[in-house]
This record gives structure tokens, sequence and C-alpha cells, in this order.
């Protein structure tokens, strides 16, 4: 029998492998292809979606203390076990550069009047709501921390089913509950003449209340329940720390929609 399990495992390997070639880049979960803008001298772009890795999709932290309990059960074929995680951004100038544009740190922001550094500049002071006089720069520092809880219940089918095929085989639900703060942390230096009406410097002018996605107005969070997961698998081997595992997941999205 566990021969037959043993090659079972290894076709669901070879079907399912899936080769990462080197032009991709992880962002994320998701692997998508590099971007050639730089490549073709064409870096006026910056970005304003940075896909992070969830905390909870952790799967050493997940099963690094109960892994022997799933995959070898005893008495009823049951466990329970709750996993709390934290996870916070390291702080590098190449994150700053990922929202920017020109691979820069620090942003000029000129008005039309400001003669004749106007021809030096990154932002249009007017594209702001700023005058024309105004002169400044801006520079960003992201950081976003990350808290989750998650409760998984994990059963053998050998409890529900009398059947030798089936002893080897459990499913598993999981509910993470997660925290996440965001803060772009933004800053301005070297302001000349504010303005006397709002937006008065950079920090307000993003700030303004018709921006709705473009605010960067301190940090923002969110506690919310994440995507829920059912996960039915089978444990070929287990004996010791050698373990031969496989497994297929359903996720069922929980988030709202603004």
């Amino acid at each position: 029998m566990r021969k037959t399990y043993l090659i079972l495992f290894a076709f669901i390997l070879i079907f399912t492998f899936k080769p990462i070639i080197s032009v991709q880049c992880c962002h994320g979960d998701e692997f998508i292809e590099r971007c050639t803008d730089c490549d073709q001298n064409d870096c006026f772009i910056s970005r304003t979606f940075m896909m992070t890795r969830p905390v909870s999709h952790n799967i050493r932290a997940e099963q690094s203390l109960w892994h022997g309990l799933i995959y070898d059960k005893q008495d009823n074929g049951g466990s329970f076990q709750v996993t709390v995680m934290y996870q916070q951004s390291v702080r590098s100038p190449e994150t700053a550069k990922y929202f920017t544009f020109g691979r820069k740190t620090l942003l000029r922001v000129i008005g039309d009047n400001v003669q004749p550094d106007y021809c030096y500049r990154d932002v249009r002071a007017e594209w702001l709501g700023l005058p024309s006089d105004f002169r400044g720069a801006l520079s960003v520092d992201p950081e976003q921390r990350q808290f989750g809880c998650v409760l998984a219940y994990s059963k053998d089918l050998k409890t529900f089913f009398d059947h030798d095929f089936l002893q080897r085989f459990w499913f598993e639900v999981s509910l993470p509950l997660v925290a996440v703060e965001n803060d772009m942390r933004l800053c301005q230096c070297d302001i000349i003449n504010r303005s006397e009406t709002f937006p008065h410097d950079i920090v307000d002018a993003f700030n303004q209340s018709d921006w709705r996605y473009a605010k960067m107005n301190g940090k923002l969070s969110c506690f919310n329940l994440a995507p829920l997961r059912v996960r039915f698998g089978g444990a070929f081997m287990s004996e010791g720390n050698n373990e031969i595992v496989s497994y297929t997941a359903l996720l069922f999205p929980t988030g709202r929609g603004d």
C-alpha cells in the first residue's frame, strides 16, 4: 500500500511542476514578467500598488509546531491549532524608489514661475494645487505591519469512512484573522512660498478631500477575516522526520469591496 502512495505522489508532483524562467520576478506569491521599461531608458513610471506576502501565507509557521499531529494523528483523529504571526517590512531605499519614478528617493516639486529651476523639477506644483511660485521636495519611506491569528482544525477521513485507501487522507479548515497597517511615511523638505490657502504645502496637497486613492495622510489600518481555506490531502509517509504529503486547497474570499 505504501508503494502505491509513493507512485501516486510522484505522479502528482511531475504533472503539477511549473518551471520558473529567469526573466521573471516574484511580487508576493505571484510570478510576473520583469519590467523592461528601464532597459529602454523609460524610467518615468511610478506605482501605487505593491503586492506583499500575506502574513497568513506562511507554511513554515503553520506546520513547524504541529506537522506531526496533522500527518500522524492519534486517538480521535482530529487536531486543533492556534497560530499567532507577525511580520514587518524592511526599510530600504529600493522600496521608496518603487513608488516614485526615475529611481529617485527625493522628488522636487516646483512651480512654473520659479526660474530657472522649473526645468529641473520632477513634479509640477500646479498639478498638486500649489501656487506657481512654490518650491519644495518630497520623499516616502513606506512601512507595513501585519498581525495574524490562524485558527485551524484538521480531521482524518478514517474516522468517517472505513476504507484502507482513505486511511492516510485528511481535510483541514483554517480561519485566519489578519490586521494590516500601511504607512507611506510622506516627508517634505526645503519648502519655499507656502500657499496662503489650502493646500498650503506638499503634505496638505496629498490630503485633499477630492483625492480618493492618491491620498497619503498617515497610517491606514484594517482588521478583517482573510480568505477561509479548506484543504484536502494525504500523508503518504509519516515516520519520524520523514514525511511525504500532498494536498489541494480551496479558498473562499471573505473580504468586502469599497
